[in-house]
């Protein structure tokens, strides 16, 4: 299974530009009730795949002795033994694994296939609020118009809670206490920002 596998994927964005008191020319109508705008970015996606290794077996690295252990744990490619059911390690339910997990023996190559597990999949909605307002048609030599544009963005609108695998050591076997540990995505963040456009 490829690295980049993502089975389910839905992406939607839009842009509502409101569409009342366009034809009024008033100050208010100007300044505070045209050139409004709503616009959202919403991901919902299965996450991407990702091996199970053993981690070290006796202290020694390179578990399968295949020679492939140059910069220490985290390139050793021996992956660990998978069983439906039975002893052995679990991942947290975030996680889509149907396996629990234990080292092999020295010398031996795991039975877990390529990329056996998947990472907790994203759920993200983006939404931003744009007001938009002419000051003056013509400018200094020869520019214009002149609009000042006023956006609030909203960054994980709801808050909703996201994780990954921060670190490798994290998918070994040999590390129970933190085996398949979780780090949070930053939750919701909010920007403001004027621009004036010539």
């Amino acid at each position: 299974m490829s690295n980049f596998d993502i089975p389910r994927r839905f992406l939607f964005t839009g842009i509502y530009q409101v569409p009342f008191w366009n034809g009024r020319t008033d100050l208010l109508s100007r300044f505070l009730l045209q050139g409004w705008q709503f616009g959202v970015t919403s991901v919902y996606q299965s996450g991407v795949p990702m091996n199970i290794f053993s981690g070290p077996v006796l202290g020694i690295s390179d578990v399968n002795l295949d020679g492939n252990s140059t910069g220490g744990t985290a390139s050793d490619n021996t992956l660990a033994n998978c069983s439906v059911g039975g002893s052995g390690l679990t991942l947290p339910h975030q996680f889509a694994s149907v396996y629990t997990y234990s080292q092999p023996l020295l010398g031996q190559n795991g039975t877990c296939p390529r990329n056996a597990a998947r990472q907790p999949g994203l759920f993200n909605l983006n939404t931003s609020l744009t007001k938009s307002m002419m000051l003056a048609e013509k400018g200094w030599l020869g520019s214009g118009p002149w609009n000042l544009q006023l956006r609030w963005e909203v960054y994980n609108t709801l808050n909703n809670p996201s994780f990954y695998v921060a670190s490798v050591n994290n998918l070994y076997v040999s590390n129970p206490t933190t085996f398949g540990q979780l780090t949070a995505l930053p939750q919701r963040k909010m920007e403001m920002a004027i621009r004036l456009i010539w």
